[in-house]
């Protein structure tokens, strides 16, 4: 609150009880505080997927820790590990953001940049699992990446819209049949709407036309759709 005015809609999207998934963009790393901070305003604690370095801060990496982090070690090949993990916290009744970029947008233009398709096997498998279509919302922020943290006087307007659910019901069809995991072009399909979405809601708040096609992680350039 000392560094910014945050104007947040949508959220009474936010379901009052049972599981649902939040997929959050990632501009900035103060970014993952604004969807926090709203969902404990409406009353809910989900669990969030962070880097584990975080919990290595001093001070702040047991805050972290005990508003509900859930560590992930990048590149450490555990990806099946921490995916299992995130499934297991939805299948017990707990809430999960998630930050499906997996790091800070790379775009220069500062857009939703290409998404792990992770976000698409947990929230696939942790509905096959409950039987049924979990919430999946995606929650955008703008604004923050303009907060001096040096000198952060006077405040700045950071917003976030937390959208209205997002449909996958087409992709959990013959779900009885997928074997030990779902089919990885439909975790890549759901991934894609993720990414698309945030994109729309994103142009709605900057009040304009993003680029044609994404910035794809993997090859650090912009790329057809």
């Amino acid at each position: 609150r000392s560094r910014c005015k945050v104007r947040a809609w949508g959220l009474e999207n936010v379901p009052e009880e049972g599981v649902f998934i939040t997929a959050c963009t990632h501009v900035t790393m103060f970014d993952v505080f604004v969807p926090m901070t709203s969902l404990f305003h409406q009353g809910r604690r989900p669990r969030y997927m962070a880097k584990a370095e975080l919990a290595h801060w001093p001070i702040l990496g047991k805050w972290f820790q005990l508003v509900g982090m859930q560590p992930v070690p990048r590149r450490s090949g555990k990806a099946r590990e921490i995916e299992e993990e995130s499934i297991k916290i939805l299948t017990n009744g707990r809430p999960l953001s998630v930050w499906p970029e997996g790091t800070v947008t790379r775009d220069p233009q500062k857009w939703p940049m290409s998404m792990k398709p992770g976000i698409g096997v947990i929230a696939l498998e942790a509905s096959r699992r409950l039987g049924h279509q979990i919430p999946l919302f995606c929650a955008v922020t703008w604004g923050a990446a303009s907060i001096n943290h040096w000198w952060p006087w006077p405040k700045k307007n950071v917003v976030m819209c937390y959208d209205a659910r997002l449909d996958y019901s087409d992709l959990l069809k013959d779900m009885e049949n997928w074997g030990d995991l779902p089919p990885m072009e439909s975790a890549a399909e759901l991934a894609r709407r993720v990414r698309v979405r945030m994109t729309e809601i994103m142009e709605e708040i900057r009040g304009e036309k993003a680029p044609e096609g994404y910035f794809d992680y993997r090859l650090m350039k912009r790329v057809k759709e």
